[in-house]
């Protein structure tokens, strides 16, 4: 969410760059292929990315939203968490596509009814219909505990100079 207030799209969300820290936060790593946006047009060109955790619509269209994308990506992560594997996998990145956008989602072992609703949701090939980052934070299978605050948080833009880029890496 902070990173989507930033005005960036990481374009790469997948388990590889997911990382927790000693609270047991996850922390977003390897923005390479990310793009910045202004507003709240959330819009990007071209297709970047892994190609198992790209959205049907990243694989489809020549522009399109970001976030959803994003939210693809995050539940092709966390079924790879949950399972060990891709739910779309093949030997070929053209097979690998044809699954993105045309097979149902399958799970290799049984999982509860909420955590199925929840994967309908995120891996809903219509990017309009796609649950969003703060649907998902109210959605029961993550908060079952109920202890998620209600109102998501709020982040202002940073303003980053040129010499905060150049120093940025050394």
């Amino acid at each position: 969410i902070a990173v989507h207030a930033q005005g960036i799209i990481h374009r790469d969300i997948k388990p590889e760059n997911l990382l927790l820290d000693a609270d047991n936060r996850v922390k977003i790593t390897d923005f390479g292929v990310s793009q910045f946006t202004n507003g709240k047009d959330d819009t990007v060109d071209y297709m970047a990315g892994t190609p198992a955790f790209l959205a049907p619509e990243a694989i489809t269209q020549e522009r399109f939203a970001g976030k959803p994308c994003a939210i693809w990506a995050l539940g092709v992560s966390l079924s790879a968490l949950i399972f060990g594997c891709l739910p779309f996998l093949s030997d070929s990145y053209i097979q690998v596509y044809e699954l993105i956008k045309s097979a149902p989602v399958e799970f290799p072992k049984p999982i509860s009814a909420s955590l199925q609703d929840l994967f309908s949701k995120i891996l809903d090939k219509d990017p309009r219909t796609r649950i969003t980052l703060p649907q998902i934070q109210q959605h029961p299978w993550v908060n079952a505990d109920g202890e998620l605050p209600t109102e998501m948080p709020t982040f202002e833009r940073l303003n980053v100079t040129d010499e905060d880029v150049s120093n940025a890496i050394t």
